[in-house]
């Protein structure tokens, strides 16, 4: 899967569905570094943000992973 791909993978999934996380980046689309894809839809204009959320890992643990947004105001 080249790069173009996924980049139309993760903006689709944003129009579409409002949000977008790494696992589900991962999972959907084979997306294993949504920073980066994230970060070339930056570069080609998109204004799109992130939300931090917390979560309990299977460690009982708080981690904070990122849901992406995208901002069409």
């Amino acid at each position: 899967m080249n790069p173009n791909t996924q980049i139309e993978d993760v903006l689709y999934h944003l129009k579409k569905f409002k949000t977008i996380t790494k696992l589900e980046a991962a999972n959907l689309y084979g997306v294993y570094c949504l920073a980066q894809r994230i970060a070339d839809l930056r570069a080609e204009g998109y204004k799109i943000e992130n939300l931090p959320f917390a979560v309990i890992n299977r460690r009982g643990r708080v981690s904070r992973p990122a849901k992406y947004f995208l901002n069409e105001k």
